[in-house]
């Protein structure tokens, strides 16, 4: 039901924004080195 789409939606913000922070510091510390 609606519980299930709440869910996949929690993930699916959850894993962009992980991968958004995960990307930036990628970034970051290929710069600073």
């Amino acid at each position: 039901g609606s519980l299930l789409g709440i869910y996949l939606i929690f993930q699916i913000v959850t894993g962009l924004f992980l991968a958004i922070h995960f990307c930036g510091d990628v970034m970051l510390s290929f710069s600073s080195v």
